[in-house]
């Protein structure tokens, strides 16, 4: 029985190999919304119809607009897990799991944020 070990070199490696995936998907013509909602709920109706790879470049679309107001830090978490949950039913296993990395740093980070103001 194999076992994996991630340690944060190899999170690291992962992230570097696949950051050049990190913005939306240029072979999709995405349809034009107004907010990062919108852009989630055509990513989740396109994961329900099996339509993995045009999901990820909406829940992407989503991502980038949503990283441009930190108040939406949980959101981006959120974000970042749909993606990985697309890349993951695509069986792209390192991909998927880059992703969820990803959403934890950013809900790990946005924890320790409020913990730090709550006094």
């Amino acid at each position: 029985k194999k076992t994996l070990f991630f340690s944060k070199f190899n999170m690291h490696t992962i992230e570097k190999q696949h950051s050049k995936d990190l913005s939306p998907s240029k072979q999709y013509k995405l349809k034009k919304y107004t907010t990062p909602d919108d852009y989630e709920d055509e990513g989740e109706k396109l994961y329900s119809e099996g339509r993995f790879q045009e999901s990820i470049a909406y829940f992407k679309k989503a991502l980038d607009i949503r990283m441009i107001v930190p108040i939406e830090t949980i959101q981006v978490a959120m974000t970042s897990t749909s993606i990985g949950k697309g890349y993951l039913a695509l069986r792209k296993f390192w991909e998927a799991l880059a992703w969820f990395k990803k959403a934890l740093d950013v809900s790990i980070n946005c924890v320790g944020n409020h913990l730090g103001t709550a006094e």
